[in-house]
């Protein structure tokens, strides 16, 4: 099977992006990026940092740098993006012009449950269950521009992926 187009998996954190893009990436034969990750790699130092030194609109503006060098990549890929990525800088337009997005629709308390295993999430460290509501809410629009939105409230991993191939081969 061979895929003319990136795979971007957008969602909330929490929501598996990382899990299920890295086990697709693999049964397609693709390159598997997380984009948190790379921002990591390219800056030399953790997301928290980054906060640390500029706030979120710095931040920001390193992730869309970073997301726009992926997209000029000949090489298809499977990426799994940071939960605002296609919130800010046009990142959801720009992901849909270059690839498939498929928003992992993921209810609040599995995302309250994953979340609260990871202490490195900067906008999570304070009132993280009211932090969770608030972000899915005011991110809830920008989702909803993915190409494909995909209910993983009952699915298993297996048929998550399962599911995100048959939506991208459509």
């Amino acid at each position: 099977m061979s895929f003319t187009k990136n795979i971007f998996l957008v969602g909330m954190p929490g929501s598996g992006k990382s899990t299920v893009g890295r086990l697709l990436a693999a049964r397609l034969g693709l390159d598997f990026y997380d984009l948190d990750s790379e921002i990591e790699l390219g800056q030399d130092r953790s997301i928290a940092d980054i906060f640390e030194d500029g706030e979120e609109n710095l931040f920001r503006r390193i992730e869309s740098a970073t997301l726009l060098r992926f997209l000029k990549r000949e090489n298809r890929f499977v990426m799994a993006t940071g939960g605002g990525t296609p919130c800010f800088h046009n990142g959801i337009k720009l992901m849909n012009e270059s690839g498939v997005t498929v928003y992992l629709d993921t209810p609040i308390d599995i995302l309250i449950n994953r979340t609260g295993k990871k202490l490195h999430r900067p906008l999570l460290q304070s009132n993280r269950d009211s932090t969770i509501k608030k972000l899915l809410n005011d991110r809830q629009s920008c989702y909803s521009q993915a190409i494909y939105a995909l209910d993983t409230a009952a699915l298993s991993l297996d048929q998550k992926i399962d599911k995100i191939i048959s939506l991208s081969t459509e």
